[in-house]
Parts: structure tokens; C-alpha cells; sequence
């Protein structure tokens, strides 16, 4: 396990339930929408990253080969991959569908069934992909992703060229769909075919695939202490850079490709400088962060049921409470629950 990259999963997971906080609490700024669509990113690249540190080595055994053994190995990763999201996606699910019907709101069934089956974002209706735990739909798309997963590995390992021949048609058809499709009239469909669709998430999952196999040949490179302090600091520079100009960028690059280039600089880093002992390093192996990092599923597919139950509650009694008070009080009682949950169902990552 690479801990730096179990702390970025932590701080994705807490950018973006700042990202909902300040949606559901009316705060504006560029930053808080910056929070939502960044991090997002981030697990896409670091998917495919990970995935290919876990599976890349055997991947031209494993993968589709024409074989009816590679066809096994891409059902057994997809229920592998299925029985460890479907408690927690399920529970978020039910817990938003409970508070509907208590609530008396619109309950759509067909985008329930759609939400069941984990299809939701499949569908250009902001009622099915957003429908009950909203972010509940990154699982229809990384689902996507884990199912192309063995296959574009083995293309990758069995030709000499097979990563050219995956990025190259994979970035011309994402560019070409979010120019044309992007920048339409019509802001939720440029959301759906940018942001949701599962397809025009592949190129983020695919370059973390690539990454890995760049990192993996930098590896054997020694870095001292002062070299690992240099390059984390340049790249949180860096990243700080991307968010402050986030708003500067069209919606059809700012909601996903915008953020590819840093967050690759980001991964690599982190990557390379996890076995140096420096302070940077130091703060990235913090046991709370990596602890956090490996539940950052639970927070992620929970938060959104928690802020929902909670203002529900303190609307019902009448309460408000500052934004000071609120958002640090309710962001440490939703990581105390999502490491209880990660504790008591999963002993492993998710």
C-alpha cells in the first residue's frame, strides 16, 4: 500500500463534502465547486492507478485473451469489486429513499430500479444519475471502469505500442464529444456527457493505468529527504495553482480533463517520494489520514445521507447553526462514522 495515496483519497473524500456542504448551505465561491470537481478526478486517475499496482502484473493471464479464462477473470474482478461497494452503496441508497418517503418528496421509481441496478448514469435525466445518495453515481461509472479494466490492461501488455493504440482513439473521441457535446444551451446535459456518462470517464482511469507503468520504471530512483520536501512542495504549489484557476476554465475542461495534467504530477509524486523520510512525507503518513483514506469509500457513499438526515433534523426543531460551528462539527461526527463503519465491516480497503 502506497499511504501518500491513501491520504489523498482522505482529502478528496473531505474536499468534497465541503463541495455538498456549501451547495446545500447556499455558499458561494469558485472554490466549493472546484472542491467537487477536482477530487472527482482524483479517484478516477487514482482507480486506475492502483488497480494497475493490484492486477497489472498478472494482467496477461488474467485479462480477455479470447479465452474462456479471460472472460472469467473479468466476471470474478466484477463481483470482486461488486460485493465490496454494494453494502455501503445499498445503505446509502435506502437511507435517501427513507428520508423521501418521511419527508413526503417526489419519489421516482423507475430512477430507483435504475439506481438499484447501478445503471443510473446511464441515463441523461439529472433525476436518475442524481437520484437518492447523489454521488452514488461515481460507483455506475468506476463499475464501468473496473469492466474495461483487464482488457485495456491486456492491450497494454500485449502490444508495444497497446497504450498509443488505447490513448490515442480514447483522447480523440473524449475531445471531440466534449467539444460538440459540451458547450451546449442546456447546462445539465453538459453536465451528463462531461461530468456523469460513464464512457468520457475512461480516459482519467486509463491514465492512471498509464502512470502506473511510468512510475513503476521510476522507482528505483533515490531521493533524499530535501528532493522528496522539493517535489511535494512544487506539486501542492502546483495543485493550489489549478484550483484558484478553475474558474477561469471553460465548464467542458473544468469539470474533468482541466484537472488531468496536475493531478498526474500529483499521483507521481506522491508515488515516488512515499518511501522518502521527510517532513512532507511525515504529514502524509499520519495514521488518522491513511485511516481515513482507507474508509474514504464509507465517507464518501454516507456523507451525503448524513448531510441530508442532519439538516432534515435541525430544520424540524428549528435550529441553525453558523456555518463555523456547523460544518467542523458535522464534517469530524461523519469521519467518526465512516472509520466505525470501515472498522467494523471492512478489515482491508475498499
Amino acid at each position: 500500500m502506497i499511504k501518500s495515496l491513501q491520504s489523498l483519497r482522505a482529502i478528496g473524500a473531505l474536499m468534497i463534502f465541503v463541495h455538498h456542504f456549501a451547495n446545500d448551505n447556499h455558499l458561494d465561491g469558485t472554490v466549493f465547486q472546484a472542491f467537487g470537481d477536482g477530487p472527482v478526478t482524483w479517484f478516477f486517475m487514482l482507480s486506475g492507478f492502483v488497480m494497475s499496482i493490484a492486477y497489472g502484473e498478472s494482467a496477461r493471464d488474467r485479462s480477455v485473451s479470447g479465452h474462456c479464462g479471460g472472460m472469467r477473470a473479468v466476471a470474478g474482478l466484477m463481483i470482486s469489486r461488486f460485493r465490496r461497494l454494494a453494502p455501503l452503496y445499498y445503505i446509502g441508497m435506502l437511507l435517501m429513499y427513507v428520508l423521501l418517503v418521511v419527508t413526503h418528496s417526489w419519489v421516482i421509481y423507475k430512477a430507483l430500479l435504475a439506481s438499484v441496478l447501478m445503471v443510473q448514469s446511464w441515463v441523461p435525466d439529472m433525476y436518475y444519475f442524481f437520484s437518492y445518495d447523489r454521488p452514488a453515481w461515481f460507483v455506475s461509472d468506476i463499475m464501468f471502469c473496473y469492466l474495461l479494466f483487464l482488457p485495456m490492461q491486456w492491450v497494454i501488455e500485449r502490444y508495444r505500442y497497446g497504450w498509443a493504440y488505447l490513448l490515442v482513439p480514447v483522447m480523440a473521441v473524449y475531445f471531440a464529444v466534449a467539444m460538440i457535446f459540451g458547450n451546449t444551451d442546456n447546462p445539465t446535459f453538459n453536465l451528463y456527457i462531461i461530468y456523469v456518462v460513464p464512457p468520457m470517464r475512461i480516459p482519467a482511469f486509463l491514465l492512471g493505468m498509464l502512470l502506473w507503468r511510468v512510475v513503476g520504471r521510476m522507482r528505483g530512483i533515490s531521493l533524499s529527504a530535501r528532493a522528496g520536501n522539493l517535489l511535494l512542495g512544487v506539486t501542492a504549489l502546483v495543485m493550489t495553482g489549478w484550483f484558484v484557476m478553475a474558474g477561469n476554465v471553460a465548464g467542458c475542461f473544468s469539470m474533468s480533463s482541466y484537472w488531468w495534467p496536475a493531478t498526474a504530477l500529483m499521483l507521481v509524486a506522491l508515488a515516488l517520494t512515499d518511501s522518502v523520510d521527510c517532513v512532507a512525507t511525515r504529514l502524509l503518513h499520519l495514521p488518522a489520514l491513511v485511516s481515513l483514506g482507507n474508509a474514504s469509500m464509507a465517507f464518501y457513499l454516507l456523507h451525503r445521507p448524513w448531510l441530508s438526515y442532519t439538516s432534515w433534523l435541525l430544520g424540524s426543531f428549528g435550529v441553525e447553526l453558523p456555518t463555523a460551528v456547523y460544518l467542523p462539527v458535522s464534517l469530524l461526527m461523519m469521519v467518526g462514522i465512516s472509520l466505525w463503519v470501515h472498522r467494523r465491516f471492512y478489515p482491508g480497503r475498499i
